[in-house]
């Protein structure tokens, strides 16, 4: 489970935090959410392929109904916004 927080100034993304575990019963975690009163807004349903190149995790996911999507992200979370995003871009012009 991935929660993530967008740090924004006007229109201007400063950062995101993200925080990841994992989740070994997902009907426990369901009834964790259920009791928070979090209310089912959408049902996906998702196949992914996981690389690793470099320092990047790369990710190639197939979402019913909505199509493949591809996700870069750095490892290094010492980089700036700006820096993280810019090495990404990078990345991508050598896959």
């Amino acid at each position: 489970m991935t929660y993530g927080y967008c740090h924004v100034k006007g229109t201007e993304l400063i950062k995101i935090d993200e925080f990841e575990t994992k989740v070994d019963d997902p009907q426990v975690m369901e009834d964790i959410l259920k009791n928070l009163n979090y209310q089912p807004q959408a049902t996906v349903t998702k196949t992914r392929k996981s690389f690793t190149f470099k320092n990047y995790d790369i990710e190639l996911d197939h979402i019913t109904e909505l199509g493949s999507f591809l996700e870069v992200e750095i490892k290094d979370h010492e980089l700036s916004y700006e820096e993280a995003k810019e090495s990404c871009y990078k990345i991508l012009d050598e896959l």
